[in-house]
C-alpha cells in the first residue's frame, strides 16, 4: 500500500504571540512564573466577586483525580 501525501500550503503558520489569553493575563496583572496558574484562578475569582457575578454552576462528571474540579473551584465556580 502506498502512502498518500498531499502538499499543504497553510498561510500564517507562525504562532500568534498576541493571543486573547495573553491579553487576559496582562489585564489581570499576572506575570509568567512557575506559580502563575494559581494566581490566575485567584484573579478570576476576585474579578467575578468584584463585578458582582454569581458563581457559575458547573456539573462535574468523570473528572478522575479532581484536578479540573479544583481549578474550577479556585476560580469561583460552583461545582455540582
Amino acid at each position: 500500500m502506498q502512502q498518500l501525501s498531499l502538499p499543504l500550503n497553510i498561510p500564517n503558520t507562525q504562532p500568534n504571540t498576541n493571543s486573547q489569553f495573553r491579553a487576559m493575563l496582562t489585564a489581570l496583572n499576572i506575570k509568567n512564573y512557575p506559580g502563575w496558574p494559581d494566581e490566575f484562578g485567584i484573579s478570576i475569582h476576585n474579578w467575578f466577586t468584584k463585578n458582582s457575578y454569581s458563581p457559575i454552576k458547573t456539573l462535574s462528571l468523570f473528572t478522575g483525580g479532581g484536578g479540573l474540579d479544583i481549578g474550577f473551584h479556585d476560580c469561583g465556580f460552583n461545582i455540582v
